[in-house]
C-alpha cells in the first residue's frame, strides 16, 4: 500500500459541520461460550449445537482454571496449557450495512483462528499484540440477524518462558464506521517541545511547543470524497487550547492509506512527568460535504527526553533517575486476564514503592496499563516480544509502533530480551530498529543484552540496556563511551512474605534481603551499584510482582516467582520499604522485620516458659508426634547420632516419617524412633538448639509434658520450654532516617547509623511484648516510631476493600475491587503466621472473580470460594456486576468470628455499547 504524505494548513477558525454518523465501537466481551479441548468437530460452523458450553464473558484465561500438577512445565507454573474454543451469537446492526466494519481482538493467547458464520477470517500467532479483519464488504456478515464468531485458541505451545495462559484474555471490539475514516491507530499527536522554553515552577514544568498531528484515513466507497480534517485540543479540565481546520482535500476511492500531517502551536503547555501528568486531549473529526463522518479521541502528553551519555536521563530538562520495575502480566486470581481496573492499582502500589518506571517485560502490554501509565506519571519501556524481522515480527513491531505511541509515559521502544533476540542477531536486529527510526524519531530505540555487550549489536541502540552484570558496568561503559546505559533487568533478589529463615525442605526463601540468584544481587546491593554510578540512567528491578511460573531457586511444590517485591496476591513484601528507603525523598519510612510472634523459623529451640505463647503449647499425639499448636510437628532428622544433629525441624506432619514418631520414656527421655537418638538441649542448656543426639541419660536430654499447658519442659531448667521458632532474632529497620534505635520491651538494644541503601540491623534475644524502633534525623531529633507487637491466637477475620482511591467499583460486569483478608487476635491485630481456611461468599450484586495468598507452594485454585491465609492473609478479588447497588462480601472460618464487608457498584457513565 503506497502512503500519501500530505502537509496541510489549519485555518483558525473550526466550520460547522452538520451532525453525521460518527463510528461506534461495540464491546464484544460478554455472551461468548467456551470448550475446553479440542475434541470437537464442526465448532466453527454456524450451526454448531453449543448450548452444552459453557457460558462465560472474556477477557478469559483457561489455563489458570486448570490444577497443578507435577508433570506440567515448571517454567510456567506446573499448569497443563491446552486449546479453548470460544463461539459467540450476535446480531451485526442493520445501520452497519454500507460501511466499514472492523472486527479487533486486544490479545489471545497464543495461537488463534477466527471464523465468521463458518467462513474463516484469518490467523495470529502472536499471543501479545492485537489484530484486526475487515469485514467491509464480507459475504460471510449476515445484517439484522444472528451471525455467529468462533475462535480457536491453542495455548500447547507457550510463546515464552513464564506463565502466559491462554484464551481470549484481552477485549475484543467491532468498529463501525463510515467508508471514508480515520484508520484503526491513525491518529498520530506527535510534538516537540521548543527548545529553550522550558520554564519550571512549583506545580511542573512549563513550555511552548508544535503538535504536529498525523492522520491516517481510508476510502472504502466507490468514488473519490473530499473532505476536510478538523482537530480540537483541550486540557484536563475541557478548556479549548487550540482549534483549526484543514482545507479541502481529496481521497481517491479505494485508498486505504492517506496520511494527512498538521500543525497547531501550543503555547505555555504544561509538560508530562511523574510529578505532574499532564495529558491533553486531541478530537479529530472528518468533514465532508458539510457533514461529521467521523470522530477519534486521542489523548496525549508533551514531553522533552533527553540523554546524556555521562549524566543519564533527562526529562523536561531535569535530571531523573530511573526507579523501574519489570513485570509479566499475571496476579492471583486471574492469570493473564487482569482487569483494566487493578492496572491502575498495581501502578499505584509500585508508585507507592517509590518506583517511576515499568518495563513490559517481555511483551507489548495491554492498553489499559499504559493508560494507567499515562493517568499516573509512570515512565515504559514498551518491548518487542521477539527479535524476529519475518513478516509477522514485523507486522508485531508495527502493531505495537501504532497503537502505543501516543502514550508520554513510553519513553523507549525496546527491541526485544536475551534469548528473545535470537542470538542478539543483527540482521534482524537492523531491519526492526530502521523501523522504529523511521515511524518514531522522538524515542530511543534499546534492548535488554545479557551478553556479548562487544558484539555489532549494540551499534544498533541508542539505549543500551544491561541485564544484571554489576561486575561489568564500568568497562561496558568505558568500551562504549558514547551510548548511554541503562540497567534494564538488576537484582533478582529472592524471598517469600513473612517467612524469616530460608526452608528448602518446605521450598521458602527468607525475607530478608539476602538471597539472590548467582546472577543478581540483594536489592540494596543491585539499586547501590547503579546510584553510584551517573552514567547509567536507572533500572529495572526484576520484579516488581511475583508471577506464575520459574519458582528459582526451586521447583515443585513451588508454582510462582520468588522474585517480586510485592507477591502474586499483591502483598508487600518486606523489600517494598528496602525500596522505600532508598527511593523516596519526601516520605518518611521506618519499617522493621521480622514479625514480634517469635522467630517463624521452621525449626525448634527450647526458651523461657511464657504462658501465652501459641509457638510453646504442643500435643503429644497417641502416634508418638509432638505436634505444635499450628498443625506442624517436630522432624528430628539424623544419619549420626553420635556426632549429633542439629537444629530439629518443625515441618508438616506425615503419618509415615518416622523422623516424626518419638516415645516418651518414663524418666522423660522423647527417642526419635527412626534413629534412637534424643531430643536434646545442645550444648547441656548453654545454647537456644534442640537438636538430636545419642541418649546419654543427662539432664538436658530430660522432658516434662505439662498437659495442662501444652509445655514441654527441660529437666535440666525447668524454666525452659520446647519452642517452635525462638532464641536469638536478627532485627532489620529499614528507614529515611540516618539512625535507628530499637528497643525490646522497653529496653534499648543500641542505636545504629543507616548507611546510604542499607538497613540498621541487630541481633537480640527474643522476649514476646513489643518491639520497638525510632528513627532519628542528623541531629538526634526524633522521626517516626514503629511497634511490633507478640500477637495472641486467631480471633476473627478482618476485611479490607482497596479501591485504589476510589470510592466505589462500576456496573460494567468487568470492574473489580481487591479486598484483604486479615486473621487477627481479640485485639484487632494480624496474626503473622496464621493460615487459616476462609470461606468467601458474595451476594445482593456481583460475585468471587478469584483468590490468592501469595504462598509460592500453594496448589489452592485460584478460581475458588475459599482460599488459606498465608502469613496471616489472604486475597479476595471480587466484583464484575452487572447491576448497581451493594456488593455484600462475607468471609467465614471454623473457630474465628466471621466478617462482612460491603462494597458501593455505581452506574457506568458513557458505557461503551455491547453487543
Amino acid at each position: 500500500q503506497r502512503c500519501a504524505m500530505r502537509a496541510v494548513l489549519l485555518l483558525p477558525v473550526l466550520l460547522a459541520a452538520v451532525a453525521g454518523a460518527v463510528r461506534t465501537t461495540y464491546k464484544m466481551d460478554f455472551g461468548w461460550r467456551f470448550h475446553l479441548g479440542d475434541d470437537v468437530s464442526g465448532a466453527q460452523v454456524a450451526g454448531y449445537d453449543d448450548a452444552g458450553w459453557r457460558a462465560l464473558d472474556v477477557p478469559h484465561d483457561f489455563v489458570v482454571e486448570g490444577a497443578f500438577n507435577e508433570t506440567a512445565d515448571v517454567n510456567h507454573g506446573y499448569l497443563p496449557y491446552g486449546v479453548g474454543w470460544y463461539r459467540k451469537h450476535f446480531t451485526m446492526p442493520a445501520d452497519a450495512k454500507g460501511k466499514s466494519i472492523t472486527l479487533l481482538f486486544d490479545g489471545t493467547q497464543t495461537s488463534s483462528t477466527v471464523w465468521l458464520n463458518g467462513v474463516e477470517l484469518g490467523e495470529h500467532h502472536t499471543g501479545y499484540t492485537p489484530y484486526y479483519f475487515d469485514l467491509t464488504g464480507s459475504a460471510a456478515v449476515v445484517f439484522a440477524q444472528e451471525n455467529v464468531l468462533a475462535v480457536r485458541v491453542d495455548a500447547t505451545q507457550p510463546d515464552s518462558w513464564w506463565y502466559d495462559g491462554g484464551g481470549i484474555y484481552r477485549h475484543v471490539w467491532l468498529v463501525v464506521c463510515e467508508p471514508l475514516h480515520i484508520a484503526t491507530w491513525g491518529v498520530w499527536a506527535l510534538s516537540y517541545v521548543e527548545s529553550g522554553s522550558i520554564v519550571h515552577n512549583g506545580t511542573g514544568a512549563f513550555g511552548s511547543a508544535t503538535l504536529k498531528p498525523q492522520v491516517t484515513l481510508q476510502n472504502r466507497g466507490p468514488k473519490a470524497t473530499s473532505f476536510r480534517v478538523a482537530q480540537t485540543v483541550t486540557d484536563a479540565a475541557g478548556a479549548e487550547v487550540i482549534a483549526g481546520t484543514s482545507q479541502d482535500i481529496t481521497i481517491s476511492a479505494g485508498e486505504l492509506n492517506m496520511t494527512v500531517t498538521e500543525s497547531l502551536p501550543l503555547d505555555s503547555v504544561a509538560l508530562w512527568s511523574p510529578e505532574n501528568p499532564a495529558l491533553y486531549t486531541l478530537t479529530t473529526t472528518i468533514i465532508a460535504a458539510g457533514t461529521l463522518v467521523d470522530e477519534v479521541i486521542t489523548v496525549f502528553g508533551v514531553r522533552e527526553l533527553k540523554w546524556v551519555v555521562d549524566d543519564g536521563f533527562y526529562l523536561n530538562g531535569e535530571l531523573l533517575k530511573v526507579k523501574g520495575l519489570a513485570n509479566h502480566q499475571d496476579f492471583a486470581g486471574l492469570g493473564v486476564a487482569v482487569p483494566d481496573s487493578l492496572q491502575s492499582w498495581r501502578v499505584k502500589k509500585l508508585k507507592e514503592m517509590g518506583a517511576n518506571a515499568w518495563r513490559t517485560a517481555h511483551n507489548p502490554p495491554n492498553t489499559a496499563l499504559l493508560d494507567a501509565c499515562d493517568t499516573e506519571g509512570f515512565l515504559v519501556w514498551d518491548e518487542n516480544h521477539r527479535n524476529n524481522a519475518d513478516a509477522d515480527g514485523i507486522t508485531d513491531l508495527y502493531t505495537m509502533l501504532f497503537r502505543d505511541r501516543n502514550h508520554p509515559s513510553i519513553i523507549y521502544w525496546s527491541l526485544c530480551n536475551e534469548a528473545l533476540c535470537n542470538g542478539f542477531d543483527v540482521d534482524n536486529a537492523q531491519v526492526l530498529a530502521d523501523i522504529v527510526h523511521n515511524t518514531d524519531p522522538t524515542r530511543p530505540v534499546t534492548a535488554a543484552v545479557n551478553t556479548d555487550f562487544d558484539s555489532k549489536f549494540r551499534t544498533l541502540l541508542d539505549v543500551m540496556g544491561i541485564n544484571y552484570n554489576i561486575p561489568s558496568y564500568d568497562s561496558i561503559h568505558a568500551k562504549n563511551p558514547k551510548l548511554p546505559l541503562t540497567g534494564s533487568e538488576t537484582a533478582s533478589a529472592v524471598s517469600d512474605r513473612g517467612v524469616y529463615v530460608t526452608d528448602t525442605i518446605e521450598c521458602y526463601v527468607s525475607a530478608y534481603d539476602s538471597n539472590a540468584v548467582p546472577w543478581g544481587a540483594t536489592a540494596e546491593d543491585a539499586w547501590d551499584a547503579v546510584d553510584q554510578r551517573e552514567f547509567l540512567e536507572g533500572a529495572f528491578v526484576w520484579t516488581g510482582f511475583d508471577y506464575k511460573g520459574e519458582p528459582t531457586p526451586y521447583a515443585w511444590p513451588n508454582v510462582n516467582s520468588h522474585f517480586g517485591v510485592i507477591d502474586i496476591a499483591g502483598f508487600a513484601k518486606d523489600s517494598f520499604y528496602a525500596y522505600q528507603s532508598m527511593w523516596l525523598t519526601d516520605v518518611n519510612v521506618l519499617h522493621t522485620l521480622p514479625h514480634w510472634n517469635g522467630a517463624d523459623t521452621p525449626y525448634v529451640f527450647a526458651v523461657a516458659c511464657e504462658d501465652a505463647m501459641p509457638q510453646q503449647r504442643w500435643a503429644f499425639t497417641d502416634d508418638g508426634r509432638l505436634v505444635n499448636d499450628d498443625g506442624r510437628c517436630v522432624t528430628a532428622t539424623c544419619d549420626d547420632v553420635d556426632t549429633g544433629c542439629e537444629p530439629a525441624r518443625l515441618s508438616a506432619c506425615d503419618a509415615e516419617n518416622s523422623d516424626q514418631q518419638f516415645r516418651y520414656d518414663d524418666d522423660g527421655e522423647i527417642v526419635v524412633a527412626s534413629n534412637g537418638g534424643c531430643l536434646d538441649i545442645w550444648n547441656s542448656g548453654q545454647s537456644i538448639t534442640v537438636g538430636v543426639f545419642r541418649c546419654d541419660g543427662l539432664d538436658n536430654q530430660h522432658w516434662k509434658i505439662d498437659e495442662a499447658t501444652g509445655h514441654v519442659v527441660s529437666q535440666y531448667n525447668a524454666s525452659v520450654c520446647l519452642s517452635a521458632g525462638s532464641g536469638a532474632v536478627t532485627v532489620w529497620a529499614y528507614t529515611t532516617a540516618a539512625s535507628v534505635e530499637l528497643l525490646v520491651n522497653g529496653k534499648s538494644q543500641g542505636v545504629r547509623a543507616v548507611p546510604r541503601n542499607g538497613h540498621a540491623e541487630w541481633s537480640v534475644a527474643y522476649a514476646p511484648g513489643e518491639l520497638t524502633a525510632i528513627s532519628y534525623d542528623e541531629d538526634g531529633a526524633t522521626v517516626q516510631t514503629a511497634v511490633t507487637k507478640t500477637t495472641g491466637q486467631p480471633a476473627a477475620i478482618g476485611l479490607q476493600v482497596d479501591l485504589a482511591g476510589r470510592d466505589a467499583i462500576e456496573a460494567d460486569g468487568q470492574d473489580v475491587a481487591l479486598v484483604t483478608a486479615a486473621i487477627v487476635d481479640a485485639e484487632g491485630l494480624l496474626v503473622p503466621t496464621a493460615s487459616n481456611y476462609i470461606t468467601f461468599s458474595v451476594t445482593d450484586v456481583g460475585s468471587v472473580v478469584g483468590v490468592g495468598n501469595g504462598d509460592p507452594s500453594s496448589h489452592e485454585p485460584d478460581k475458588a470460594l475459599a482460599r488459606s491465609a498465608f502469613s496471616g492473609v489472604a486475597r479476595v478479588i471480587v466484583g464484575q456486576a452487572n447491576a448497581t447497588g451493594t456488593l455484600t462480601l462475607r468471609a467465614t472460618s471454623p473457630g474465628l468470628r466471621s466478617a462482612v464487608l460491603t462494597v458501593p457498584v455505581v452506574r457506568v457513565e458513557n458505557p461503551a455499547p455491547v453487543l
